[in-house]
């Protein structure tokens, strides 16, 4: 590591023979300078809050996730195969020449500083990932959603996240549960799909007790031949709506123990002569309020 090499060199050489050793190595001894300046700088005002100095040798990484909270206006992600980058407000910049990066650019890149020539470079760049900008950026970050949709397998209603900085896209389609942004439509996709469409399998008492006078109806319906019989989806949506709790917007909270109680009022009533889910004929048919 270049800075280990030049710690050694400094403390085995004179001061005179130091200065030689970075003329013959390519190095600018001006440059090597500030750095060590700037370190010793650093490692004191550690010292003065109170605070140890990290490991030896420690991830660039975490520098490099340090620097972004200081340079969120300065993160590029590259275009297609080219090696353009997008960065804040619709600018466009490319990673400067001389740089380490420029020849086969990452995905995303921070720049120390974007300087405008005949076009615009990024100069002092380095590779980060769109996760360490987002959780730098919780406080800045736009985001969107779109496409709510019921997931059977995941037993919530989900939706696609778009996230953005300064136009910049950090995530795009991340399925992500509707209850979180938009409990009320949340709540509404699973009435409607778990509870009325039935596709929730589960061995709650009331689901299957309800889906068995529901076909009880539709065999009455076969049985006459004659359909409208069975009350509507609309009708059992007002049913379940009137009775689910207002914070039950997935399976998992339907499971929980203090919907215990809810959902016993979830269960058709039974009837003598008939039962409430078919529609008498000439005569409409209104769920009871057991």
């Amino acid at each position: 590591m270049l800075w280990q090499y030049v710690q050694e060199k400094r403390d085995e050489l004179s001061s005179s023979a130091f200065r030689r050793l970075c003329r013959d190595e390519m190095l600018h001894w001006l440059r090597i300078r500030e750095w060590q300046d700037v370190h010793a700088q650093l490692r004191r005002t550690v010292r003065d809050l109170g605070m140890k100095p990290g490991k030896v040798g420690a991830d660039p990484a975490d520098v490099h996730r340090a620097l972004l909270s200081g340079l969120l206006s300065h993160v590029g992600v590259r275009q297609a195969d080219s090696k353009e980058f997008l960065g804040a407000r619709g600018a466009r910049f490319m990673v400067f020449p001389g740089s380490a990066l420029a020849r086969k650019p990452p995905l995303w890149v921070v720049a120390g500083e974007l300087v405008e020539t005949g076009r615009l470079w990024g100069r002092t760049v380095a590779k980060v990932e769109p996760e360490w900008v987002e959780q730098a950026a919780a406080h800045l970050v736009k985001r969107q959603y779109a496409e709510p949709h019921w997931s059977a397998r995941r037993g919530a209603a989900m939706a696609k996240e778009r996230v953005t900085l300064y136009g910049v896209p950090l995530v795009v389609d991340r399925l992500v549960p509707l209850g979180r942004h938009d409990p009320a439509l949340a709540r509404e996709l699973f009435v409607r799909h778990a509870l009325v469409q039935g596709e929730w399998r589960t061995r709650h008492a009331f689901v299957q007790r309800n889906a068995l006078r529901i076909r009880e109806a539709e065999a009455v319906e076969d049985r006459v031949r004659r359909r409208g019989l069975r009350v509507d989806d609309e009708t059992l949506f007002a049913f379940y709506d009137a009775r689910v709790p207002a914070d039950v917007v997935s399976v998992r909270h339907a499971r929980r123990p203090t919907c215990s109680t809810s959902t016993r009022r979830c269960c058709w009533p039974t009837s003598t002569t008939s039962s409430t889910t078919t529609r008498r004929p000439g005569r409409r048919s209104r769920p009871s309020t057991a």
